[in-house]
């Protein structure tokens, strides 16, 4: 498990802590980052927002302008037990043939960034290196990107939750049919209710039954009907 560091910059870069903020913050102040975040937020956190390249410009641009007189030892005393490479890989060409041409990483550690003029380089360009060198060995933190919140459709009027109502063009979803029922009541379909199957039907080319005599016949039973007003 990972542990966040809290370690600020002022930690590593000790003139943070006694210079005047308001010098400070003419260089070092960004709206990404808190005000005083030199001494408040944690250097992992403000590597990943601002970027290693950024703060080490910065850094670099205030020792040229307020502590040039400062040996690096005391600036930024991380490099008294970093080791380096005296081939110093993966620095830009100019920046290793000024630290080539005034003695190697070695002596660098000595000197002032008053003292780092040379034709290469300048010393703002040297003291970024050097800063590079040191920073870039702790790793940045960037914020977890927040998720959208999942958006809630309201419930419709007669649905219940779950059931989902779909409507096809102008014409909404119709509801499943309800399967016929088994057994001896069957379902009604349509606007007359199935005969049962236990009455009997006449068939075709069977006689009626007979009238008894002296009765009149009954209506529907082949004899026409008297018409009224007639």
């Amino acid at each position: 498990m990972e542990v966040e560091s809290s370690i600020c910059l002022s930690d590593l870069v000790p003139a943070l802590r006694w210079s005047r903020p308001q010098q400070v913050a003419e260089v070092l102040g960004d709206p990404r980052l808190p005000a005083s975040w030199w001494s408040s937020l944690a250097l992992s956190k403000a590597l990943g927002t601002a970027g290693l390249d950024w703060i080490c410009e910065r850094l670099a641009r205030l020792v040229a302008t307020r502590w040039d007189h400062l040996p690096l030892a005391d600036l930024l005393p991380a490099l008294m037990v970093h080791h380096v490479d005296p081939a110093l890989p993966g620095w830009p060409e100019a920046t290793r043939t000024a630290v080539a041409g005034l003695g190697g990483w070695q002596r660098l550690r000595r000197l002032s960034p008053g003292d780092l003029t040379t034709p290469s380089a300048t010393p703002e360009v040297v003291m970024g290196s050097v800063f590079r060198e040191i920073l870039g060995r702790i790793p940045a933190q960037r914020e977890a990107t927040r998720a959208h919140p999942e958006v809630t459709r309201p419930l419709q009027r007669g649905t219940a939750p779950g059931v989902s109502s779909r409507s096809t063009g102008s014409f909404p979803a119709q509801p499943e049919t309800v399967p016929p029922q088994t057994g001896m009541f069957a379902a009604q379909v349509g606007p007359f209710a199935a005969q049962s199957e236990n009455t009997p039907q006449r068939q075709a080319g069977q006689p009626q039954a007979s009238q008894p005599e002296g009765l009149p016949p009954r209506q529907g039973d082949g004899v026409p009907q008297r018409q009224t007003g007639s």
